[in-house]
């Protein structure tokens, strides 16, 4: 499908356990590697004549762990994914960090 997509609605993906198989955590150092290697840019599609500003990703330049076969694509879920991990592991971080102030006084 090429072009535009508007829902009225909420819009989900399939994401119960009992679609998917080889489960694995994905590791705070994964995750903080993958996301050093996002390079987010600004945009607008060729084919918009209105040249409207759009946020994202350049399929070609995701990292393997994001990239599709074709590395034209990715999923949005996958780098959700990969965000809400790295969080998790700076809020871990940071709470280490906060514990050591602590002591420190």
């Amino acid at each position: 499908m090429e072009g535009n997509v508007h829902v009225t609605g909420a819009f989900t993906h399939a994401s119960s356990i009992a679609l998917k198989e080889d489960i694995a955590k994905l590791s705070g150092p994964e995750a903080m590697t993958t996301l050093r290697g996002l390079n987010a840019v600004k945009f607008s599609y060729k084919s918009d004549q209105r040249k409207q500003q759009h946020f994202g990703f350049i399929a070609e330049e995701l990292p393997d762990i994001l990239a599709t076969a074709d590395r034209d694509r990715f999923s949005p879920m996958d780098v959700i994914a990969v965000l809400t991990k790295a969080v998790q592991e700076l809020s871990a971080e940071v709470q280490i960090l906060k514990e050591q102030l602590r002591g420190a006084h």
